[in-house]
């Protein structure tokens, strides 16, 4: 069992598997102990983004696309953590990016696919 496995046993019990009752435990345990304020910056290119960080794709239109949607050189702010949506069992993160003026939901799968969080700063597991 790797540490991030203890982390999520530890916050959930050993009954770790997915599901809506252990989504609603964890997002209990992350409204409890997120800080106020959490700068989430991106470590993977959003989807539209691919084309141009792979290459192939102009850099200036580039830069002038990341003025109109998220991207994963943007810092964003952590706004809330919102509860799983109709059968799904992820708990939604909304994040707000104040160079773009924009908040987008991400899955709390994808945040961690897609942001670098820093546990030590953000999160007091």
């Amino acid at each position: 069992m790797d540490a991030q496995d203890k982390r999520i046993e530890k916050i959930l019990g050993s009954e770790c598997e997915r599901n809506s009752e252990n989504a609603l435990k964890y997002l209990d345990h992350l409204q409890k102990n997120t800080k106020a304020f959490c700068i989430l910056t991106g470590v993977e290119d959003f989807p539209w983004e691919e084309p141009y960080v792979m290459g192939g794709r102009s850099q200036k239109e580039y830069e002038k696309l990341k003025k109109n949607n998220p991207s994963h050189t943007d810092q964003f702010e952590l706004i809330e953590l919102l509860p799983p949506e109709n059968d799904e069992n992820e708990i939604i993160g909304n994040p707000f990016s104040p160079m773009s003026n924009f908040a987008i939901d991400v899955p709390i799968p994808n945040i961690y696919a897609a942001f670098l969080i820093s546990v030590v700063d953000c999160f007091a597991f």
